[in-house]
């Protein structure tokens, strides 16, 4: 399994728990809980974390400017 690091102190990350497997439009993905040894702070992963790097937050961003231009058009 490949080891995962934290994003606040680097110090390495140990699975807490492991979900059933998430079923999105495209695959089936594996999803797991890291918790840091050190710093207590907690990170869920699914498959190989592509997509807890770049999909999650690109889709958040996206929807916070969806929300800002609808907050715009409120106001006018």
């Amino acid at each position: 399994m490949k080891t995962f690091y934290c994003d606040i102190c680097t110090a390495p990350m140990v699975m807490t728990k492991q979900f059933s497997n998430h079923i999105t439009n495209r695959s089936n993905c594996r999803r797991r809980r890291f918790k840091c040894s050190i710093c207590d702070f907690e990170k869920t992963i699914y498959a190989d974390g592509k997509m807890d790097e770049e999909v999650i937050p690109n889709n958040s961003i996206e929807k916070s400017n969806r929300d800002y231009k609808q907050e715009e058009n409120n106001r006018l």
